[in-house]
C-alpha cells in the first residue's frame, strides 16, 4: 500500500463541564417557563436515548422547575424505533439509562399512540405523541440528534 498516508486524530472538541447539571437545567427552564405555565398544567418533557451525559440528573432538574413554576411535568419517551419500537421496550430502555420515575422525580408515559396536528406547507401531515398533545404543553428537552444508522436519505 505504497502512498498511503495516515495519521492518528484526536478529538480536542472542547465542551465546559457543569458541576452541577441538576441545578443548571433547572435554573435555565424555570427562567425561561415564568409566566408561561398556568397553576396545574401538565407538561410533557421528552426523554430520549442518544447519550446524553448526566441526563438523569438534566431531566430532574427539568421537572423541578416545571413544578417550581405551578406546572405537572411527565416524560414522553422520544425514541422512535428504539426499545422495539414499543412503549414498554422504550420504558425499559430509559430505565437502563437510569431513567425512572423515581430518579427523574415524575412519571414516564410511554405510549405509541400519535394524534395529527397539522400539515406543513409541502402537504406532509405532521404528527405528535398523543399525551404531549393532550397536556398542550411541550417541553423539548433537546436531545441528541443523530441520523437513524438505518435510514437512507433518497
Amino acid at each position: 500500500m505504497d502512498g498511503i498516508e495516515a495519521h492518528i486524530v484526536h478529538d480536542t472538541l472542547v465542551a465546559p463541564a457543569l458541576a452541577d447539571p441538576q441545578h443548571a437545567a433547572h435554573d435555565a427552564l424555570a427562567h425561561a417557563l415564568r409566566g408561561r405555565i398556568a397553576t396545574g398544567s401538565r407538561v410533557a418533557i421528552t426523554a430520549g436515548s442518544r447519550g446524553i451525559a448526566n441526563v438523569g440528573h438534566i431531566l430532574r432538574g427539568l421537572a423541578q422547575a416545571v413544578r417550581d413554576v405551578g406546572g405537572e411535568p411527565f416524560f414522553i419517551a422520544a425514541m422512535g424505533s428504539h426499545g422495539g419500537g414499543t412503549g414498554l421496550g422504550q420504558r425499559e430502555m430509559l430505565a437502563g439509562l437510569g431513567i425512572t420515575a423515581i430518579s427523574v422525580g415524575a412519571p414516564i408515559v410511554s405510549e405509541m399512540d400519535v394524534v395529527e396536528v397539522g400539515t406543513t406547507a409541502g402537504g406532509v401531515r405532521v404528527y405528535c405523541d398523543a399525551q404531549a398533545a393532550r397536556a398542550r404543553r411541550h417541553c423539548r428537552s433537546r436531545p441528541r440528534e443523530t441520523a437513524h444508522r438505518f435510514f437512507r436519505p433518497d
